[in-house]
């Protein structure tokens, strides 16, 4: 259970240097709400903190009401920060209602900033004031993008940070400069605005890695290992297969306006704004099929033994030397029971393994038109997905591999669309 709690702080003259201990004792719970966030001081005597659609307000100024906790304001559309101002206002970030808005002593609650030029803002986060009263506001957005409004010229949507000079009176001072601000803080003296730079969880990000891996077993009761069988046999399923591992990358190369890099000019115009993706998948081979045939090692070693090959390949792809019948002539006739597995849990043929990646651009030609030019590369390394081996022990072949699947080999392809 998550829960709020308040530290005590040991107040100095003069500001604590870098590795100078500022608190006291250890950490004191002093309300048990849940997961909340974004608490702020009220000087009369009150901590006020958000979560749950709902700004709480814990009483600390003695009297009958000292450490209850009530609802300032209800109803308050995903609450991500409050901040107390010298009058003894809350200003609270909505992120869900987009908005930013201050509520008064009296409980009359007006909202300062809801839209810039006309767009509504994205999920506003978190607040800070400098000494004019000026108010400071990040406005990121985690999770969907689809509806976002605020863009710029490229089209590209526009994450910055704005300061609130009066009720509507809004103005934008980051635009690019940082790419997801977050948490933000005014120094004591008005010079520097401190921004928290927090990019991630988002798809077409400057810098991404997702990573995604299952296993799976799967028995099917399908196949009858003798016609004469009155039911089927356990099997292994080739329906599903125990190991799939994927990897992908997104990386937004540092070239254009608000880059690293090449960030002015002609270089910026046409190198900015590229993003490379790349995917990389690997997935367990089928589990091979054999037939009916003679076997004279032990059984409950079988897959370790046809395992048991110093460098699998399209010559041996599994241990042909294990103690098979070789003699046609001496093997099961076909209505005869059988004696050996069809699927042998752990014998497999070729792995999946593929790398995938393209080359995106959005370039934005007009108010609504934007040009979409991508490069497609798939199977980079031109890997061959091989067929299943020979696993009749009476063939000259047994154990080799004597084809290619049908997958697609190395393949290029270069496409553009126009979005209106």
């Amino acid at each position: 259970m998550r829960a709020l709690t308040l530290i005590g702080l040991a107040l100095a003259a003069i500001p604590p240097v870098a590795g100078q201990k500022i608190t006291t004792g250890p950490p004191k719970l002093e309300v048990d709400a849940g997961a909340q966030e974004g608490p702020s001081w009220d000087p009369a005597g009150a901590l006020y903190f958000v979560g749950r659609n709902q700004v709480s307000r814990l009483n600390l100024h003695g009297g009958a009401t000292q450490g209850k906790v009530d609802v300032f304001l209800d109803k308050v559309a995903n609450p991500n920060t409050s901040v107390v101002d010298p009058q003894g206002r809350v200003l609270v970030c909505e992120a869900g209602g987009r908005r930013v808005t201050r509520t008064g002593k009296d409980g009359v609650t007006e909202v300062l900033a809801d839209n810039y030029e006309g767009k509504k803002l994205n999920s506003p986060n978190d607040i800070s004031l400098d000494s004019k009263g000026r108010i400071y506001f990040t406005d990121p957005r985690y999770g969907r993008m689809d509806n976002l409004e605020i863009k710029d010229d490229a089209g590209k949507f526009i994450e910055g940070v704005y300061r609130i000079d009066a009720p509507g009176k809004v103005t934008r001072i980051l635009t690019h400069e940082v790419e997801r601000p977050n948490g933000l803080l005014v120094s004591p003296d008005d010079r520097y605005l401190y921004v928290a730079d927090n990019y991630n969880n988002r798809a077409g990000g400057a810098r991404k890695i997702y990573f995604s891996w299952s296993w799976l077993s799967a028995w099917d009761k399908t196949t009858f290992s003798n016609e004469f069988d009155p039911v089927p046999t356990w099997y292994p399923s080739n329906n599903a297969r125990p190991e799939r591992l994927t990897i992908n990358g997104l990386y937004e190369l540092p070239f254009g306006n608000g880059k690293p890099f090449l960030n002015h000019g002609i270089a910026a115009a046409i190198l900015g704004g590229w993003q490379i993706a790349a995917t990389w998948e690997y997935q367990s081979g089928d589990e091979l099929s054999w037939g009916n045939i003679y076997y004279y090692g032990g059984m409950s070693t079988l897959a370790s033994t046809l395992n048991d090959v110093s460098s699998k390949s399209i010559a041996e792809w599994f241990n042909t030397s294990a103690d098979f019948e070789r003699n046609p002539s001496n093997q099961p006739a076909s209505y005869s029971v059988r004696v050996f597995p069809q699927y042998i849990n752990g014998v497999r043929g070729d792995k999946l393994l593929q790398t995938n990646a393209n080359l995106h651009r959005a370039i934005r030609l007009f108010e609504r038109m934007t040009l979409h030019v991508r490069a497609d590369v798939f199977n980079i390394f031109n890997r061959s997905q091989m067929s299943d081996p020979d696993t009749n022990p009476n063939d000259s072949t047994f154990g080799q591999v004597l084809s290619e699947t049908g997958s697609q080999n190395r393949f290029l392809q270069v496409q553009a669309r126009i979005q209106f």
